[in-house]
């Protein structure tokens, strides 16, 4: 008796009840507070404070605090490295992202973040921090 077939369709009938892992996919969030007017020559106060609560946003276990690099007038990248890395070719071994970008105009300050949904956990906690310090604008 041939049980290929019924080994095959078994296996088949497994593979879809297995869970389903979702890629993760990029995210982009803006939100626009009231800042005031900056005076000339000062930092925008919403880029100030993101480069400061990096530090203290979530992290996996097996990475490093979020640090502020890059910091541009207007941007700030964000990143979290790997406490350790191995020598497989693993996205395990590179950092992680998040891109920071601030436009002040007429007071209000519109903060747009771009991250991957793998590590959003840390960009809302930033936004929550922002948020106690800053006004946000429906």
């Amino acid at each position: 008796m041939n049980q290929r077939p019924a080994l095959i369709a078994l296996a088949v009938l497994l593979a879809s009840c297995a869970p389903r892992v979702a890629a993760p996919t990029q995210l982009t969030t803006s939100v626009r507070y009231t800042t005031g007017v900056p005076r000339a020559g000062e930092d925008n106060p919403v880029l100030a404070a993101i480069v400061a609560i990096a530090p203290t946003a979530p992290t996996d276990r097996n990475r490093q605090p979020w640090r502020a690099e890059e910091i541009e007038r207007n941007s700030v990248v964000l990143r979290s490295r790997p406490t350790t890395t191995t020598s497989a070719f693993t996205l395990a071994n590179y950092p992680q992202e998040m891109s920071w970008n601030v436009i002040a105009t007429e007071g209000v300050t519109t903060v747009t973040a771009t991250y991957s949904s793998a590590y959003a956990a840390a960009a809302n906690d930033i936004f929550g921090k922002l948020d106690r310090r800053f006004t946000r604008v429906p």
